[in-house]
């Protein structure tokens, strides 16, 4: 059975996402009231919930009831970064990479260089990787991803 101190070293972080790292996610993933059709088939509502069929009598949702689903959402992703991400991060880096993962998924976080460099205690790396992070999106991920390097290295961000 593992000591204290060697379960620290295997699993070093227990954080959960600030009221920092939600805004981050905020300013980029719009707030929806009500379903959006996707080109995939699937229709999204709040903060990219995605709908289930036994949802699909919902046709509005207040910010109160987005926030707490995607508290949920994020939930899984903290405690898959706590347990994957093998060196100690400060509160507004964990907040950074729980953005990005929100965004792009933990199965191509878990493959990423970005992930390899912090793991091998690279944080510069990690932070350059993150600011040049593109993805098969069209969409221009350049604002977010400039965002999450941001937090993650100055651990602030400007409100322009």
């Amino acid at each position: 059975m593992a000591t204290d101190d060697q379960s620290r070293k295997l699993h070093p972080n227990s954080l959960s996402v600030s009221e920092s790292g939600l805004d981050l996610i905020k300013r980029f993933d719009r707030f929806l009231d009500a379903p959006q059709r996707q080109p995939s088939g699937q229709s999204l509502i709040g903060y990219r919930y995605v709908m289930r069929p036994a949802d699909q009598d919902l046709i509005r949702m207040g910010e109160k009831d987005a926030d707490l689903l995607l508290r949920e959402a994020l939930r899984c992703i903290e405690i898959y970064l706590n347990s994957s991400v093998r060196v100690e991060l400060d509160q507004h880096e964990f907040d950074a990479l729980a953005s990005l993962v929100f965004d792009v998924g933990m199965g191509t976080f878990d493959r990423s260089d970005l992930r390899a460099m912090l793991n091998r205690g690279d944080k510069a790396g990690a932070a350059y990787a993150l600011q040049h992070w593109v993805g098969p999106s069209s969409a221009d991920v350049r604002p977010r991803r400039n965002a999450e390097a941001t937090l993650f290295l100055r651990g602030h961000l400007s409100h322009e």
